[in-house]
């Protein structure tokens, strides 16, 4: 009777193994993950600081300034004659930068605040430049320290002659102790062949390297500048991508070595200090939005297709050490497509390159960047929802904005905080749960438990 006591336990045990096993990858489905908080207006633009303490929402006509629990800490507000087009935040949230847009000059006002955090009220901003033409969301930066300012704009000289049309790049220096009326300290202009659009900067956390794109739409050519030493004598790179005819933005890693740009359905990995292309991936799909982990281990990429967007969000692991002409990516999320018919929109990654968020417009797509896996998602209207998406440097929180009302949304990610650089005191790291994409952890845990109590069931025998 001993025997069969012995052989009957053994078979609960597998049995119950096996049916946790099945039971952990179902209950791991991702979860809808409701936002923190919102706000219902229409949303140009969008930035957090490293820590997540500090969200600016641009408005048509007001910027505003909340804390990561939704506080309105202050705001400033403009005309109906006047626009917001583009804000940034400096990594501890008390540098934040604006676009101010005037069509009828045509001008645009940069505006800077510092000790952001302090404000309240509707403050005067420190110190204001008028400049050019408009400019774009994704074509303003700050740096990490909030010292340095930089922004890019499609100068349409006359929309007779694209040969007048130019791209004008400027930068501003030791931004937390100017005051009242500037002048930049550095420009370039370049004049271009054809009519161009959407240019885009990223800028590296001391603020001494710069990348600049914009796309010819007539002569379907992306063009890449790299500014470098920008603190002190200011060099560049070129780059010309011919035959581009879709253009996914660019990102630039924190210490400015290394540049993901978005070339049509491919995307190129550069060492922007050599000026080698490294490598070009495989065809993803139209590729609409990259970004880069702060040490350029971690790229990411949101690529969409015509009758079957979106269809992809591409990961590469370790990209400096990758090679080649038609590079795969190590994980994937193709999953999108169940939730959605929209394109994706926007993506971002945190400075450890542990999580991407990718938004279409109307979903949130949260994904772990090792396997792939969707960690969690939220649907809404389009576009109001995530037209634009942003994730802290810190990996804690994402906000998304879209174009109608109830368009500003703030996520917790789920994770930890990454840990601080080194010699700074504080921080702690992440220690993530077993992956829905390993249940045998799962499993093995039941299995251990299960096996504990056959053996009491024996010992009973």
């Amino acid at each position: 009777m001993l025997g069969g006591s012995r052989t009957l336990a053994l078979a609960l045990l597998l049995l119950t193994a096996v049916t946790v096993a099945v039971s952990y990858s179902v209950a791991a489905q991702p979860e809808v993950r409701e936002p923190l908080w919102s706000i219902p207006d229409s949303v140009n633009d969008v930035a957090i600081s490293s820590d997540g303490s500090v969200v600016a929402i641009a408005t048509p006509t007001e910027l505003r300034v909340y804390d990561a629990g939704g506080n309105l800490l202050w705001s400033y507000t403009v005309s109906s004659d006047y626009e917001f087009t583009a804000v940034d935040v400096s990594d501890d949230g008390n540098a934040v930068v604006a676009c101010i847009y005037d069509a009828s000059g045509p001008v645009t006002s940069v505006e800077f605040w510092r000790n952001a955090k302090s404000l309240s009220g509707s403050p005067e901003p420190s110190w204001s430049d008028g400049i050019g033409f408009e400019v774009e969301a994704e074509a303003l930066a700050v740096s990490g320290d909030g010292d340095h300012v930089a922004i890019a704009q499609a100068v349409y000289i006359s929309p007779d002659s694209i040969s007048l049309n130019k791209l004008m790049v400027s930068f501003w220096n030791e931004t937390l102790s100017l005051t009242g009326s500037q002048s930049s300290v550095w420009s370039k202009t370049i004049t271009l062949s054809g009519r161009f659009l959407r240019p885009h900067i990223s800028m590296s956390r001391d603020g001494g390297t710069l990348a600049v794109s914009v796309y010819d739409t007539a002569a379907n050519e992306l063009l890449v500048y790299v500014f470098r030493n920008l603190n002190s004598n200011p060099t560049n790179l070129t780059f010309r991508f011919s035959e581009v005819y879709w253009y996914g933005g660019l990102a630039l890693s924190d210490d400015g070595r290394y540049l993901a740009v978005g070339l049509g359905r491919r995307i190129a990995f550069i060492d922007a200090v050599s000026g080698e292309i490294l490598w070009n991936s495989t065809n993803l799909g139209d590729v609409a939005a990259v970004d880069i982990s702060s040490d350029g281990e971690t790229v990411v990429a949101a690529a969409n297709i015509i009758a079957a967007s979106p269809i992809t969000l591409a990961i590469f692991h370790n990209a400096p050490s990758k090679s080649g002409s038609d590079v795969a990516p190590d994980a994937v999320f193709e999953d999108a497509v169940d939730y959605t018919d929209y394109d994706y929109m926007d993506v971002s990654v945190d400075d450890g390159g542990r999580i991407a968020v990718a938004g279409t417009g109307d979903y949130v797509f949260a994904v772990n960047t090792s396997t792939g896996e969707l960690l969690w998602y939220y649907g809404g209207v389009w576009p109001a929802i995530s037209k634009i998406v942003k994730v802290s440097g810190d990996g804690r929180y994402v906000v998304t904005a879209g174009e109608a009302a109830d368009s500003a949304y703030l996520f917790s990610t789920g994770l930890t905080a990454l840990a601080p650089p080194a010699g700074v005191v504080g921080g702690e790291l992440e220690v993530p749960p077993p992956s829905s994409s390993q249940p045998w952890i799962a499993a093995l845990a039941a299995a251990a438990a299960a096996g504990t109590i056959a053996y009491f069931l024996i010992r009973r025998k």
